[in-house]
């Protein structure tokens, strides 16, 4: 049976100083830094508590927080399509929540804050990604991309393009495909089904060097693929 999980969504404007530094001594525990702590939390901080950032936390039946991901909104205009780009920078979990069904709704409950904000668009998700994350988020949609995959679409490159461009600057890559400089997750050992080796191995192939800390922009559109895949692996979660 599932552990209880309550999911709270904050405004990054909203924050409290106490639930920053909250989810930034989570976060700090599984990863190694490529800045001092002090430079890091400050940059945390500014990021978290942007005016276009959603944080959804989630917290154990004594109020503990177990997890959290955060949510950067960049509408992007390309060649007459309308979109929203939604930027998972942060996404880190304990363990013992890890795959809980309600980290699977919490994305879809943001979507009426966007639609608020920006009207209606097409959606698609945006990060950037290690192993771990990026075997968790193909396998939990069904639809991750990549620059340098066959089946991104034009526009969705030129949306990596731009979310890597804005967000990440020079350390953006566009002819490997990578982010550099960038802090080095922490992977534990992944599952080794067949589906998550495959997964690893197109991971690798895509971004071979991603222990130096190169990471790899990462795009899905939210379509009735994905979102049917999503639903199924609620499901079987929830039943879990």
């Amino acid at each position: 049976m599932a552990k209880p999980l309550k999911i709270r969504l904050t405004d990054g404007p909203d924050l409290s100083d106490e639930l920053v530094l909250e989810l930034w001594a989570l976060r700090r525990r599984y990863v190694s830094l490529a800045r001092t702590e002090s430079e890091d939390q400050a940059y945390f901080r500014k990021f978290v508590s942007a005016d276009d950032s959603i944080v959804a936390s989630f917290h154990g039946s004594d109020g503990k927080l177990g997890g959290f991901f955060t949510i950067a909104q960049r509408p992007v205009d390309h060649a007459g399509r309308r979109g929203i780009l939604l930027y998972s920078k942060y996404f880190y979990f304990d363990k013992a929540y890890r795959g809980h069904y309600k980290t699977l709704i919490a994305p879809w409950l943001i979507l009426p804050r966007v639609f608020r904000r920006h009207g209606l668009r097409h959606l698609y998700f945006v990060t950037t990604a290690f192993p771990q994350s990026y075997v968790s988020l193909a396998r939990s949609t069904g639809n991750v991309r990549a620059l340098h995959d066959a089946k991104t679409t034009p526009w969705e490159r030129q949306a990596l393009h731009e979310f890597a461009g804005h967000y990440f600057g020079r350390d953006w890559q566009p002819e490997r495909g990578v982010v550099i400089n960038q802090n080095v997750a922490d992977s534990e050992s992944l599952a080794r089904s067949e589906e998550a080796q495959a997964l690893t191995a197109n991971f690798e192939r895509l971004n071979p060097q991603w222990r130096q800390g190169q990471s790899l922009p990462i795009i899905f559109p939210v379509d009735w693929t994905t979102i049917s895949h999503s639903i199924k692996r609620t499901l079987r979660r929830a039943a879990r």
